[in-house]
């Protein structure tokens, strides 16, 4: 058997400093792994219920629809021609305008109080909600109505549908603004589900994700837009720079919003 030298005071002064330095290098480490975690990403959101303060999102542009279009309270994007469509308060007609705001025609369907509007899949059915009838009408890409049907959950007279939005599988949601703040799933004219929705204020536009996965929700009163998936989980929160949000689309990375005060078609990056 080997003989092992006694140790010293020295061995146990160097065994110390070896311990304090591995310490150390754990430390250190530590500091740059919480340092990476912290940085905060401007574009992205404060995931979940327990984020904090939502990203705030900036626009690109802000572009004025008057004279053509005041008063907007609906937006959706149409694959088919690569427009988006409109609905206002003040006016019974669908317009569809270019991503630069430029009308490049009007539909008249004689709508009362249109509060949202949707594209079929095929592009060859529009959609919008009536709030004050409370029902939804589907009329052809000309405006002839075609059917309507009732969607009737509100219980004060202003606080009524307010918007609409077709997801992958066809199937239609209606947000009705509050008192309660639901959304309503049909397929066809059947009503298959309602869910509340908690996350903000009041409901007041309403549009599917690109890939019709999932929902967006701008909330005039809140401020904020949300996404959710289609089980209603929160997936992401933003603060918005305005109130009077009321219609919402994407196309391609970008987000748009209309305002009902100002009569401006908001251009955002699409949040991540």
């Amino acid at each position: 058997m080997p003989n092992r030298r006694p140790r010293t005071g020295a061995d146990a002064g160097l065994f110390q400093v070896n311990s304090m330095k591995k310490q150390l290098f754990a430390f250190v480490t530590a500091l740059f792994i919480l340092a990476a975690c912290s940085r905060e990403d401007p574009n992205k959101s404060t995931n979940g219920p327990d984020a904090s303060q939502p990203a705030a999102l900036k626009p690109l542009q802000a572009i004025s629809l008057l004279p053509a279009v005041p008063e907007p309270s609906g937006l959706a994007y149409n694959r088919a021609t690569g427009g988006l469509m409109v609905v206002s308060d003040a006016l019974p007609d669908i317009f569809e305008i270019g991503l630069d705001g430029a009308l490049r025609r009007t539909i008249p369907v004689a709508g009362a109080d249109l509060e949202g509007v949707a594209v079929s899949l095929t592009g060859d059915s529009l959609y919008v909600v009536e709030e004050r009838l409370q029902q939804v009408v589907r009329c052809s890409s000309a405006g002839e109505r075609l059917m309507s049907w009732p969607a009737r959950v509100a219980t004060m007279e202003n606080s009524g549908l307010e918007g609409i939005a077709i997801d992958a599988a066809g199937h239609i949601w209606v947000a009705n603004e509050k008192d309660p703040r639901l959304l309503l799933e049909f397929n066809g004219t059947q009503e298959v589900s309602r869910r509340e929705i908690t996350w903000v204020d009041d409901l007041s536009g309403l549009c599917c994700d690109q890939d019709g996965q999932s929902l967006w929700i701008i909330s005039d009163e809140s401020r904020k837009l949300i996404h959710i998936s289609r089980a209603g989980a929160l997936l992401g929160e933003w603060s918005l720079p305005f109130d009077k949000g009321e219609g919402i689309a994407f196309a391609g990375d970008k987000l748009y919003i209309v305002n009902d005060q100002d009569s401006r078609l908001y251009v955002f990056n699409k949040p991540n």
